[in-house]
């Protein structure tokens, strides 16, 4: 059997018994070249994924933070933006034994580049000169009463 033959068998499985092969579309998922394997005609399988995703609670957060706090205390900071390797190992470490789980390094890198996402944010209003502001006392972001009158006025225009 050569391949035009079993290009045209496949073809009439795919499409179904309704329609003939040179009904098809060229632009359909069926074109082809003559180089083409056959097996990219066949019917897609469903995959099933097997990968389990980690989702942080506000507990494990907080546990975070704190093994990082002391991990700081020590000197495991580095002068750039990061975290010296004994630094993770100790926050891996210490959220395994005491929350019960199986975290590794990479999900405690992966944790840090997402709290620097969201918390990049907040810093960058806290530093532009929006009139926006950290209130250090309450902890949270604050607008002054003149620039809140400056923006609904403008809002309402």
């Amino acid at each position: 059997m050569d391949r035009k033959n079993i290009y045209n068998i496949i073809e009439k499985k795919v499409a179904g018994p309704k329609r003939k092969a040179s009904q098809i579309s060229q632009t359909s998922h069926l074109a082809r070249s003559e180089s083409a394997p056959p097996s990219i005609f066949l019917p897609k399988r469903e995959v099933k994924r097997t990968r389990s995703y980690l989702t942080w609670t506000k507990g494990m957060d907080n546990a975070l933070g704190i093994v990082l706090m002391d991990q700081l205390a020590q000197g495991n900071k580095c002068d750039s933006d990061g975290w010296k390797p004994q630094a993770l190992q100790a926050a891996m470490q210490h959220l395994n034994s005491s929350l019960g789980l199986n975290l590794s390094k990479e999900n405690i890198k992966n944790r840090l580049r997402a709290w620097k996402k969201c918390h990049g944010r907040a810093r960058n209003i806290q530093f532009e000169k929006s009139g926006f502001h950290w209130d250090e006392e309450r902890k949270m972001i604050v607008i002054t009463h003149a620039e809140l009158l400056a923006r609904t006025a403008y809002v309402k225009v």
